[in-house]
């Protein structure tokens, strides 16, 4: 099928060319790569061969200006920049985070709609005389030392992502979004913080620093038995309890197992560790855990797998 970019997506990149005649031209694009071609996307001819999405390049253009203008455009369904998304039709254009493998950082992503009025809506996007509007798609860049909240990003987001959230891989990417606030406010509930969602001194100290969390410490009394038979493990072979971010054999009790991962808590919590007994593997969690790994001599690692399960039963307590 021959394909062509739709007419109103002609007229912007006109427009841009227009108004920044030295701009750089290396993140331009339209029609969709092999990888694009083997999911859905805009970049995508659509069964009239028309492309409606183009990305330009951010480098040498005003990107507040462009982005501001799009949203005026009636064509315009959504964009995303510097790993935000912000779609017509979901909070008029309120940013969100962008959870893409592509953060589109190099360039601005513009789609229209998938309706031949969109393709072919041939009036001006104002490009000439545009301004940025505030609110746009810039993410803050923070240096250790200063507070971590939503739209900031640099390595101490990441930082915390990997070493107080137990992210892993891609989530780890240094950006501050919606996810990472969510878990950083599940984080201060479990350690007694207050829920902000923002990362200061307290919360940095309890989850980067090492300081033991009161949640975590170990009081002198117990009402456990120590040196009974461990119920069996309740997850197939090679699988254990552990972050939602990590692989499908990391069981994080938020989909399933819940009622198990409770067992394995209150079975501590019997022991004597002051832990949550919520079916959830929280940071919290992970922190026992590894204590309680460390204590036994075996490999701390945070994780709980079958080993780590039955121990908690036959161990002595000490």
């Amino acid at each position: 099928m021959s394909w062509y970019v739709a007419p109103s997506l002609k007229q912007l990149l006109a427009e841009v060319n227009h108004r920044w005649p030295g701009r750089s031209r290396r993140s331009d694009g339209t029609i969709g790569d092999r990888a694009h071609s083997a999911r859905r996307s805009d970049h995508n001819p659509n069964g009239r061969g028309s492309v409606n999405a183009i990305d330009i390049t951010a480098s040498g253009i005003n990107v507040g200006a462009l982005i501001a203008a799009a949203k005026k455009h009636p064509s315009v369904r959504y964009i995303i920049h510097n790993r935000r998304i912000m779609n017509r039709d979901i909070g008029n254009f309120r940013p969100r985070y962008y959870s893409g493998a592509n953060p589109h950082v190099a360039h601005v992503h513009i789609s229209i709609y998938q309706s031949r009025t969109a393709e072919n809506r041939r009036r001006s996007w104002g490009i000439a005389t545009a301004k940025a509007s505030g609110g746009g798609s810039k993410w803050r860049t923070v240096k250790h030392g200063q507070v971590l909240k939503l739209w900031t990003k640099g390595a101490p987001v990441k930082e915390w992502q990997t070493t107080a959230l137990g992210y892993r891989g891609k989530k780890a990417d240094g950006y501050f979004g919606r996810s990472t606030r969510a878990d950083t406010k599940r984080f201060q509930r479990e350690h007694g913080l207050k829920a902000s969602g923002a990362v200061g001194p307290l919360t940095w100290s309890r989850g980067v620093k090492k300081t033991k969390p009161k949640a975590t410490s170990k009081p002198k009394t117990s009402t456990s038995k120590a040196g009974v038979k461990a119920p069996p493990f309740p997850l197939p072979s090679g699988h254990y309890f552990g972050p939602k971010s990590g692989p499908n054999r990391s069981v994080s009790g938020y989909y399933s197992h819940r009622s198990d991962l409770k067992k394995w808590q209150d079975q501590m919590r019997k022991r004597g560790w002051r832990i949550t007994v919520d079916g959830l593997y929280g940071p919290a969690t992970r922190e026992v855990a590894k204590q309680f790994q460390r204590q036994k001599g075996l490999r701390v690692t945070g994780l709980i797998g079958s080993l780590t399960w039955s121990k908690a039963w036959t161990e002595k307590i000490t």
